[in-house]
């Protein structure tokens, strides 16, 4: 693979993870309702299911905060270069700098398409808890 090839993937990978924005904001509209059912809604079942997707908001934040810092490092690395991007990122995080010193860009990608993988992955499970909180609260609402 040519370096403008590995360029144009990483600027590719560079706009997915622009699009990663939105799954988060939709996250936070789930987790509002979870906490909602979780603070006033009726019967333990319901109430357990707010808060597993309250648990995996929290997840979701996580990986969303590194998907962000992916989103802002990647151009840093593809302008720079690997060598100069591991120098820098040594004076924040030495430990870090000595494990990416050995990984290639394309495993480096690999790596943050992986966490974007993860927040859809998160996502998609916080939507299946915050509908099934509210089924279960609007059809029983005793329970």
């Amino acid at each position: 693979m040519t370096a403008a090839d590995t360029r144009l993937k990483a600027q590719t990978v560079l706009a997915l993870l622009k699009s990663a924005t939105p799954l988060f904001q939709s996250g936070l509209l789930m987790g509002s309702i979870c906490a909602a059912v979780a603070i006033f809604g009726t019967g333990v079942p319901g109430r357990v299911l707010a808060l597993s997707g309250l648990i995996i908001l929290l997840l979701q934040n996580y990986f969303h905060w590194r998907v962000r810092l992916d989103t802002e490092l990647l151009p840093l690395l593809i302008s720079e270069g690997e060598h100069r991007f591991d120098q820098a990122l040594g004076d924040i995080f030495p430990d870090k700098a000595r494990t990416l010193a050995a990984r290639s860009l394309e495993q480096r990608l690999q790596g943050t398409k992986r966490l974007f993988r993860i927040q859809c992955g998160l996502t998609l499970l916080l939507t299946i808890l915050t509908l099934s909180t509210l089924i279960m609260q609007l059809s029983h609402p005793s329970l």
